[in-house]
């Protein structure tokens, strides 16, 4: 029997150098160097009153199952209430709530790209979204902006 083991597209994704730098920074600080880590994106102070206050009183009222896989409906509503705000149109249904850009991302490149698909990535990039077309099967195809004029 074979051990569980990786596809060989996941296998081909190296590990992540944001994670590796991330570690990097926190080992330093437990050292009691003084760090400033920009790696992760992690806040560097504690949550916010009002947030904090809100995942209180969701426990407190029981709200803390299984939502829609798309997101509850009310804040899919108020984003595309917001999103309108800007001249848009969209509509509730058209909206779906993920964790952040790279579900996102990573969501909707699984579901499009088909094996050999090409997307171009405007550079500067985060460095995982060549990794999350390729993981889908795509090839990412890096665009550099122009130099200015002289």
């Amino acid at each position: 029997m074979n051990p569980l083991r990786p596809s060989v597209r996941a296998a081909a994704v190296p590990p992540s150098a944001t994670a590796a730098l991330d570690a990097q920074a926190k080992a330093l600080v437990a050292e009691g160097v003084d760090v400033v880590n920009l790696t992760s994106g992690e806040p560097a102070f504690p949550t916010v009153e009002p947030a904090a206050r809100a995942a209180e009183l969701a426990i407190a009222e029981d709200f803390s199952r299984y939502t829609p896989a798309a997101g509850v409906p009310a804040l899919r509503t108020a984003i595309a209430a917001h999103l309108n705000r800007h001249g848009t149109a969209y509509e509730a249904p058209q909206v779906v709530v993920t964790a952040g850009a790279k579900q996102a991302l990573h969501y909707a490149f699984t579901s499009l790209l088909d094996p050999g698909d090409e997307v171009l990535v405007p550079a500067p990039y985060w460095v995982s979204y060549p990794h999350l077309i390729a993981l889908a099967g795509g090839t990412p195809v890096p665009v550099r902006p122009a130099p200015a004029p002289a």
